[in-house]
């Protein structure tokens, strides 16, 4: 950050006294940049800058509230110097506290009316809090004192932004008409000079559908100086708006001619072509294509004057008319078979990676019958077969993309031929490997990994036919042998974690997941690939972990994106506004994101939450406060506040210093209930919030409105199976079971927030509101049961099967099981006498659910092959674990309901003893009762742990070793199995023995 001088001192001076805490700050020692602020504030008490650039050292040393009052007191004195405010900046920036900018430039404005940069700095603060109104007014005062075309057409984005964020449409027709006779003014008086102004105007008259005027701006001259030889292809789309179907013809065909590569040009051209000969026209010159036949010969001729230099657009492009045509069925007669454009498109580019991607849509296209008749043929066109060993990379890389080719078109293989097709795939693999034609460089990998990667594919096939976990592991040892040839592959990466997934060993799959180094908005578009599947592979404080990543990308990206907003101003790249702002409320509408803030809150019953791994440093709070955010409110106080308080407490008797997940029902008790705890009304408000809008909301998957969006991506994992319409349908099934799942959770969590309220106030109200709640989850239970009551098919480039189903499914009565619980808690909060037999019907319940889970899991483990139940054993025994944790939380509760609010035992003894209501007598052991219930289970999920065998190998695996450098892969798998298996365990004991621990100290 450069040092500007302050005004009332001498520059010299002040810049020699500030270096050192700038230096300081810099190299990130803020402990000796305090001290040096304290050095020259002892010489200059009055030294804005210093105080500023004080406070800041504060805040990254973890002092908010001292560095809040500081700041705040600075910011009374109204400083003007651009030093002082700059370290102000900063400091409101990191702490997120844009609106205070805002004050602040405010002010400085007020004291300085002709600075130029304190009006510019006045205008980037409104962008960063987005106030829209007064960015304009900022910008048109900015333009009044320093007349420059950025800062007037600052003005007119200003007014398009308030257009586009309003849903009164004569509000948006007024706004978006002022902005377009602003621009107007400007072209009238010729003051337009960058080629952003001409394409915001542009961009106003789109937002106004006025197409003609666009044309008509295109074809003017302020246009053509400002963007020469833009005009063609920009006009496209507008012509397309107008239905000037032959005009864009001509124009597609000219660019065509110059351009034969440009893909963007042949779409319009198809399209205009069909529009002309659906309107049967006739055309006077006879230039443009308004038949099939002329053009048919306009694409032959571009093929024939490709010249030396071979280009896919002509050729993709006649597969381009062929696919149009077959939805009529007019396209052999003009074209022949599809198959064989196929073939000679492969023929011409199988040297090309890309050969096979460009093929994929139109090979879907050719019916079914007909391309499994001919599949051989793809296979056969440059004179291989799947027995060919391929000497170079390129004739690798020919032989690859005609087997994938096969591969889509062939129908799908019985177990015997799919295994014989996998191991001559991993044969050519390990061929390519000891000839030298496998290494891949740190960066890049090369074209013999796909052999490795169809052959996994083909074991996949073979094992889900089987039921088998033989051959996954054959496949395993085989992408962990290509992974140290070409350890840049992401592509086995994943299929790696997939792969240990499907055999139930999350943190197996964990181990290979951070070598993806995924970050950023991956943990959102990949989060179904790994995160979603450690809670239900018995990996929870994992899941919290990546989850506390996830949040924080989240919660944090709207603050940390805002630069990106002023950056878009600066450079005039206006377009970049919309976008930004588009991805944003995506973002913000992100079903994963939802899922997983509640399966956060969730988990952090049953592990702390650690520090997210890539998440910025947390949000100071200011004293006595807490920000409550729509929807996630209570997450994050579940989350923060009660952890906060078993930190503030961890030395008093009434919480022992155990890790958080071990302390949290015990910190229920006194933070809700005890009066010594100051947060327990802030966490009242929140849940307040939660309880009045968080559970009772619509979700639906991919519509407008206040729907939650499906952001995953479901492409990144290799798939060698055709069927856009299939895969289409298989994703919005997919996208509603996790909308009915996410249902359940968010009523979840609503549900214990209720019962917190209702602790606490026990009005009857929150009584209702928890009915409703519980309406909902039983509502949401039944309707998954009738939608999703059969299992689902396992796809190994897709998501496992939703939980939704195992949950619904189950022969444990969940749904009963969590609305009892719920019920208890909120008829002894108001002391309803039912309680005492929802009491007995939930031990009843507890004790059932404990025998059909044992059942279930022990004839699993009994199964020929344990390794391939495991995944199934091990989500049923998380589904009930995570039920016993509700259960011990609401249990927590209903004793300082019962008891009262001390938590020491020998005050719970005495209070027990003190009961004069018999009422209390029988809801004490009812409750003790379901609390041996619970510990039951608990141990019984220990019990089925220790009874699962240790993974091991099939011997038929076991005999056939993969080796390179003398290093047995499969030995290697088998270890990574074992590893992950033990860790597993052993995180598991820990959580269960210590929430036992938790059940007992309330009967103590």
């Amino acid at each position: 950050m450069a040092v500007r001088l302050h005004h009332g001192h001498d520059g010299g001076i002040v810049e020699r006294r500030l270096r050192p805490i700038f230096d300081w700050l810099d190299n990130g020692n803020n402990k000796k940049a305090l001290q040096e602020a304290e050095k020259v504030l002892k010489k200059s008490s009055n030294l804005q800058a210093a105080k500023a650039l004080k406070a800041l050292a504060l805040l990254r040393l973890g002092k908010e509230s001292e560095a809040h009052v500081l700041l705040d007191t600075l910011a009374e004195e109204k400083p003007t110097d651009d030093t002082t405010l700059q370290a102000m900046m900063i400091f409101y920036r990191e702490s997120h506290q844009l609106h205070k900018m805002c004050a602040l430039y405010e002010a400085a404005v007020k004291m300085e009316p002709t600075r130029e940069e304190h009006h510019s700095n006045l205008f980037m603060s409104y962008v960063r809090v987005g106030d829209y109104l007064n960015q304009h007014r900022a910008a048109m005062a900015l333009y009044k004192v320093a007349p420059k075309n950025p800062y007037y057409f600052w003005a007119v984005m200003s007014v398009v932004l308030q257009a586009k964020s309003t849903d009164n449409n004569t509000k948006k027709s007024v706004l978006l008409s002022l902005a377009e006779r602003m621009v107007d003014n400007f072209i009238t008086e010729k003051k337009m000079e960058a080629e952003q102004e001409a394409r915001l105007y542009i961009m106003i008259l789109e937002l106004q559908e006025k197409w003609e005027d666009i044309l008509k701006f295109m074809e003017g001259p302020i246009y053509q100086k400002l963007l020469p030889g833009a005009m063609p292809q920009a006009s496209i789309p507008y012509l397309r708006r107008l239905g000037q179907w032959r005009k864009l013809n001509l124009l597609c065909k000219e660019l065509l001619w110059e351009h034969l590569d440009r893909w963007d040009y042949y779409l319009p051209y198809f399209d205009s072509v069909f529009q002309l000969i659906k309107e049967s026209s006739e055309d006077s010159d006879g230039l443009a294509d308004d038949t099939l036949e002329k053009c048919h010969e306009f694409i032959c001729s571009l093929v024939e004057n490709m010249g030396s230099k071979m280009m896919r657009g002509p050729y993709l492009a006649r597969l381009e008319l062929w696919k149009r045509l077959s939805e009529t069925g007019e396209a052999v007669s003009l074209l022949g078979s599809g198959v064989a454009l196929c073939l000679q498109y492969l023929r011409a580019f199988a040297h090309k990676p890309c050969a096979l991607p460009d093929l994929r849509p139109y090979l879907a296209a050719i019916p079914q019958k007909e391309r499994e008749e001919h599949c051989r043929h793809f296979l056969t066109c440059l004179d291989m077969d799947e027995n060919t060993v391929p000497q170079t990379l390129q004739d690798i890389q020919r032989h690859v993309n005609c087997l994938g080719a096969w591969r889509l078109t062939a129908p799908a293989p019985d177990a015997s031929t799919a295994l014989t097709v996998a191991d001559t795939l991993r044969a050519r693999y390990t061929e390519a490997v000891s000839q030298g034609l496998a290494a891949g460089s740190p960066t890049e990998f090369g074209p013999s990994d796909q052999y490795a990667l169809m052959a996994a594919h083909h074991y996949c096939y073979v094992a889900l036919a089987q039921q088998s976990s033989e051959p996954i592991v054959s496949a395993l040892a085989l992408l962990e042998m290509v992974l140290q040839v070409s350890p840049a592959n992401f592509h086995v990466k994943l299929l790696l974690v997939q792969l240990y997934h499907l055999l139930g060993n999350a943190l197996a799959a964990d181990s290979v997941y951070h070598r993806l180094e995924v970050k950023h908005v991956q943990l959102v578009s990949l989060g179904w690939a790994h995160a979603a599947r450690l809670a239900p592979g018995l990996a929870p404080r994992r899941a919290l972990a990546l989850l506390a990543d996830t949040h924080a990308f989240y919660t944090h990206h709207a603050n940390d994106s805002v630069e990106q907003l002023t950056a878009a101003y600066k450079y005039g790249t206006f377009e970049k506004l919309c976008e930004l702002d588009a991805w944003r409320m995506r973002l913000q509408r992100c079903a994963w994101c939802a899922l997983a803030a509640r399966e956060r809150a969730l988990l952090a019953l049953l592990a702390a939450p650690p520090a997210p791994l890539h998440a910025p440093p947390p949000r100071p709070r200011a004293p006595h406060t807490i920000e409550y955010v729509p929807r996630e409110g209570f997450l994050i106080m579940f989350c923060h506040v009660i952890h906060a308080d078993v930190e503030e407490h961890q030395n008093e008797e009434l919480l022992s210093p155990e890790p958080v997940h071990t302390c949290l029902c015990s910190a229920t008790r006194p933070l809700f209930l005890g009066t010594r705890h100051t947060r327990s009304s802030h966490l009242k408000n929140g849940t307040e919030l939660v309880a009045r809008g968080t559970f009772n909301f619509d979700l639906k998957i991919g519509t407008s409105g206040n729907a939650v969006l499906d952001n995953r991506d479901l492409n990144a994992i290799v798939s060698w199976e055709l069927g856009a319409g299939a895969e289409s349908e298989a994703r919005m099934r997919s996208a509603a079971q996790e909308e009915a799942y996410l249902g359940v959770k968010d009523a979840l969590v609503s549900a214990m927030a209720l019962c917190v309220e209702l602790a606490a106030d026990r009005r009857r109200e929150r009584y209702d509101q928890l009915k409703a709640c519980i309406d909902i989850l039983e509502d949401t239970f039944d309707n998954s049961k009738q939608m999703y009551g059969s299992r689902e098919k396992i796809c190994i480039s897709a998501p496992f099967p939703s939980r939704i189903i195992a949950l619904v499914n189950s022969p444990v009565p969940y749904r009963d099981l969590y609305s009892c619980v719920f019920l208890v808690a909120g008829e002894l909060a108001l002391g309803d006498p039912a309680a005492h037999d929802h009491l007995q019907r939930l031990q009843r319940l507890l004790e059932e659910a404990a025998e059909v889970l044992g059942a279930e899991v022990r004839m699993r483990i009994r199964h020929a092959d344990p390794l391939w139940t495991a995944r199934d054993a091990f989500e049923d025994i998380s589904n009930h674990l995570e039920l016993l944790v509700v259960v011990t939380f609401v249990v927590g509760v209903c004793h300082e309901l019962v008891a009262g609010g001390g938590a020491g035992a020998a005050s719970r003894r005495r209070r027990r003893a003190a009961a004069a209501s018999p009422q209390q007598g029988r809801a004490l052991e009812s409750l003790s009762r379901v609390n041996e219930a619970a510990q039951a289970g608990l141990a019984l999920i220990e019990e089925l742990l220790d009874e699962w065998p240790a993974p091991t190998l099939p011997p038929a695996v076991a005999l056939n070793h993969l080796r390179l450098d003398d290093c047995c892969l499969s030995d290697s798998v088998e270890e990574r199995l074992r590893v992950g298996h033990q860790e597993m365990l052993d995180d598991l004991r820990d959580v269960l023995r210590k929430k036992s621990k938790y059940l007992k100290s309330l009967v103590q």
